[in-house]
């Protein structure tokens, strides 16, 4: 890592990360493109996390999240919103008053939705992209064959994994500017969990599997904050509107736990046993923790022990979803259990008259 960030080395760091998001964008528009360009000596591989890259691409994240949000999604809303519940018809100055209140909140929340919606939409097409552009995809043994090393690496798959640190680190930062949510420290231990795997994992030569861990991480939370922003919608509207969001929300969030249960608890777990079962028979060693743990390197043993932690997250998350089952098999409405009520704000609104 650099000792110092000056000028110069912002902006060498500015024309690196160029050079690698065009590679990156290659890949996306040139499906054929197998393993993208290979990086030489030339090239200036980062034999070491490219810190610089790294904290260039968490600024331009938190700029571009920040901006679209305050620039462009929350004037959005209040166009959408004006339209669905007009302020100006309400009389009463009372609750003219309590309408505006209520709306100002909800568009906060709206448009932290709308941006973790285009977050996590955006990387996880761009993994699936860069994981279909590599050889190594599956069987699931390749993903631990001629581990660790770095000589596979192009310039697609380290732009991808720097940017999806960086974009962690943003989030990271950002959630201590917004509303604090009740899984707060669930999620932050989830963020810095991720960003040190990620890191390590460059730094020793796991990155194959980093990229598959990626990927499962980001398919369900489009559906997820999709649904919110249908609710969110709800909570403004009266009558059958009312009852159309509320409906489409809830098909959402119900496909959001399918997915989330599919990815999270079905194929994570199998990552994770892949990870001792393939490591294990690839160095001609029994199947055991046990074994596992007496040839890995300390490193390992941590890497090991984050994605351990990832898992008892996502148990904890599924644990808040069959609360939500719960609800719904009860006749209740559904919520978001994750996230303090943002998915049932009473405010105004009696739910149980959208059933």
């Amino acid at each position: 890592m650099a000792s110092s960030f000056d000028l110069d080395s912002v902006l060498q760091a500015h024309e690196l990360t160029k050079e690698y998001a065009l590679e990156f964008w290659r890949t996306i528009v040139d499906l054929e493109r197998k393993n993208g360009r290979p990086i030489t000596e030339e090239d200036k591989v980062p034999e070491s996390w490219p810190w610089e890259m790294f904290f260039l691409l968490t600024v331009y994240f938190f700029l571009l999240n920040w901006g679209i949000r305050k620039l462009i999604v929350e004037t959005l809303f209040n166009t959408i919103a004006m339209r669905i519940s007009p302020i100006n018809k309400i009389a009463n100055q009372k609750r003219k008053q309590m309408k505006k209140q209520k709306m100002d909140k909800v568009r906060v929340k709206f448009a932290q939705a709308h941006m973790e919606m285009l977050n996590y939409s955006v990387f996880t097409f761009f993994g699936i992209v860069v994981m279909y552009s590599q050889k190594w995809i599956w069987p699931h043994v390749e993903w631990w064959k001629n581990q660790p090393e770095k000589n596979f690496l192009t310039r697609d798959i380290i732009f991808f994994y720097v940017a999806y640190a960086a974009r962690y680190l943003q989030a990271f930062v950002s959630v201590f500017l917004e509303k604090k949510r009740k899984d707060f420290w669930e999620m932050q231990i989830h963020h810095l969990a991720t960003i040190c795997l990620v890191v390590l994992s460059y730094q020793v030569g796991y990155v194959k599997i980093g990229c598959i861990i990626m990927v499962l991480m980001d398919t369900a939370d489009p559906a997820l904050h999709t649904a919110k922003q249908v609710v969110y919608f709800r909570d403004l509207a009266t009558g059958r509107l009312q009852k159309t969001f509320a409906t489409v929300g809830d098909i959402i969030f119900v496909i959001f736990i399918i997915i989330f249960t599919t990815t999270r608890m079905g194929l994570y777990p199998f990552v994770c046993y892949t990870a001792i079962a393939d490591n294990a028979e690839l160095r001609g060693v029994s199947v055991t923790l046990e074994n596992f743990i007496k040839m890995s390197t300390p490193v390992e043993k941590g890497m090991l022990s984050l994605l351990a932690i990832l898992m008892i997250l996502q148990i904890v998350w599924f644990y808040y979803l069959c609360v939500v089952l719960y609800k719904v098999f009860a006749g209740k409405e559904i919520d978001d259990s994750r996230s303090d009520s943002e998915y049932s704000d009473s405010e105004g609104i009696d739910t149980k008259k959208t059933r």
